[in-house]
């Protein structure tokens, strides 16, 4: 009887055992999927933001935004490189380079600099009113603002020309940060 009863615990022991193997590799196998699932949704995350003077909502992404986000701060952006005065060009500049991208910041504050130098110098102002903001899918970071830039020596206007600026952006983990700035010539297509 001892023979048959060690045998029935051992036979229950071995279908106990595979229960657990099996439950334990069902387990496994869940949280591969849990896992994957949970990479596959923070790659697609997307924060939603909301202009508070206009009401509208704008997203940006791991490394994408939306078209109007990126209108909206191309806009903000050549604001703060372009409507600049002696007293104010230095503020201008640092608010603008807190969102260049460091790969670029040596370059631009350099260049940004130099400009500074020049308008303290020479008493010059500019002022520059926007007219369209201009994206295209074929480079979705890239957003070329168009208006009209005034430039003032002293009190006196000496230019008013119509002036292009192309910005490209880069976004990192839901960052946004300015890549590329400059003003573009007649001839220039920044989207071709």
């Amino acid at each position: 009887m001892d023979v048959r009863t060690a045998k029935a615990k051992l036979d229950l022991a071995k279908r106990e055992g595979w229960r657990y193997r099996n439950w334990a590799a069902l387990m496994t196998v869940t949280n591969l999927f849990l896992v994957l699932g949970i990479l596959f949704v923070l790659g697609n995350q997307k924060t939603i933001l909301t202009n508070i003077v206009t009401g509208e909502d704008y997203w940006i992404g791991h490394r994408q935004a939306s078209i109007e986000y990126l209108k909206a701060m191309a806009s903000n952006f050549v604001s703060l490189a372009v409507n600049i005065h002696p007293k104010n060009v230095m503020r201008q500049h640092e608010r603008f380079l807190q969102y260049v991208d460091p790969e670029v910041y040596g370059v631009m504050k350099t260049r940004m600099e130099l400009e500074a130098g020049v308008v303290r110098k020479n008493a010059v102002s500019q002022t520059f009113f926007e007219q369209n903001v201009i994206t295209s899918k074929k480079l979705p970071n890239v957003a070329v603002v168009v208006g009209i830039r005034k430039i003032f020596y002293g009190n006196k206007l000496v230019s008013t020309v119509q002036a292009r600026y192309m910005i490209r952006f880069a976004i990192r983990n839901g960052r946004l940060f300015v890549a590329e700035y400059k003003e573009l010539g007649k001839d220039d297509k920044p989207f071709s």
